[in-house]
C-alpha cells in the first residue's frame, strides 16, 4: 500500500521523539506513535485530520494551532522558543 508520509513509520521506532507532518490548514496528515501515546488516543487515525486545538487541551491546543497557521501565513520562524509538551497520561512535566 502506498504511503505518502513513510517518516511516522520511521519516526515510530523513536520513542522519545514527537514526529508529525500537517497541512496548510494546520491539520495533521502524519503523526508517530509518541504523540498519539502523548496525546492518550487509542490510534494514529485519532489524530490525522485534526488541528492541534482539537487534540490538546486549552489552552496549549489554541496556542498551537494559532502558531501553525501564523507560520504558514508567512511569520517569521519560531526559534530559542521552549514550549510546554504533554506526556502520556497528561503529564506535563514529564515526571
Amino acid at each position: 500500500m502506498s504511503h505518502p508520509h513513510w517518516g511516522d513509520e520511521l519516526f515510530d521506532e523513536v520513542a522519545d521523539t514527537v514526529y508529525f507532518v500537517k497541512d496548510l490548514s494546520g491539520r495533521y496528515v502524519a503523526v508517530n506513535e509518541t504523540l498519539v501515546r502523548r496525546c492518550g488516543a487509542a490510534s494514529k487515525k485519532d489524530l490525522i485530520g485534526k488541528t492541534a486545538a482539537e487534540v490538546f487541551p486549552a489552552p496549549l491546543g489554541e496556542d498551537y494551532t494559532r502558531q501553525d497557521l501564523a507560520l504558514i501565513q508567512g511569520e517569521p520562524d519560531i526559534t530559542n522558543r521552549l514550549e510546554l509538551h504533554l506526556y502520556p497520561g497528561g503529564r506535563a512535566d514529564g515526571v
